[in-house]
């Protein structure tokens, strides 16, 4: 029987630093991917403009004195929000945004009062997940300051003053190319808020459903 041919000793130097290489590049890849520059044709800027629809939720009511914690499920309730992004590399975007929306409660004081206004400027990061030429996942994380208006025809002893506080919200949704620069958007999230005032504090949780259209320019 003859002998079984021996791979070339180059070939035997060549292959054996293949694997720590690999190793080192896969590790290396996610860092690579948040510092690479963004695309030469990509617009640096994108604004949208997006809808949250709230049918599910809860405010919780804590009196400064020490009474009993308060809690009332939320009303289907709407809200908008401009955003503003700056694009630092194809998968990383950084932000502002200001939601407006309207807030009422299905028990207690409030439940017959006008919803009230609540505003939330908030900073945003923002990652693009890529699927296709079409598609693509988008992931969001915002905080900032939030504000709660009068509840008209609630005395602030009941909960119906000005509100002060901070908040964040969490949302994970689709994108879809409709054509080279206006997306269609469509999510879901979550959202906290704890505002204060000299008499209580309250808490809100919520899940709403967003739909949007997003323009780079």
């Amino acid at each position: 029987m003859s002998p079984r041919p021996r791979p070339p000793a180059r070939a035997l130097r060549l292959s054996r630093p293949l694997a720590p290489r690999a190793v080192l590049a896969l590790s290396l890849a996610p860092l690579l991917a948040l510092t690479a520059p963004p695309r030469a044709h990509c617009a640096p800027l994108a604004g949208s403009v997006e809808g949250d629809l709230t049918l599910n939720g809860q405010r919780a009511r804590s009196p400064d004195e020490g009474g009993p914690l308060r809690v009332a499920g939320l009303r289907p309730s709407w809200s908008a929000r401009p955003t503003l992004d700056y694009q630092l590399t194809d998968l990383l975007s950084v932000g502002g945004e200001l939601n407006i929306g309207w807030l009422g409660v299905s028990e207690g004081p409030e439940a017959g009062a006008p919803a009230r206004l609540t505003f939330s400027p908030h900073a945003r990061l923002r990652m693009d997940f890529p699927l296709s030429c079409a598609w693509a996942l988008e992931g969001v994380l915002a905080a900032g300051v939030s504000a709660w208006g009068v509840a008209q025809g609630v005395e602030p002893a009941q909960g119906g003053g000005r509100q002060w506080g901070f908040g964040f919200r969490l949302q994970l949704g689709a994108r879809y190319a409709l054509n080279t620069q206006v997306h269609a958007l469509l999510a879901v999230g979550y959202v906290e808020q704890s505002v204060y005032s000299d008499r209580e504090s309250m808490t809100l949780r919520a899940t709403p459903v967003t739909l949007g259209l997003r323009s780079a320019f």
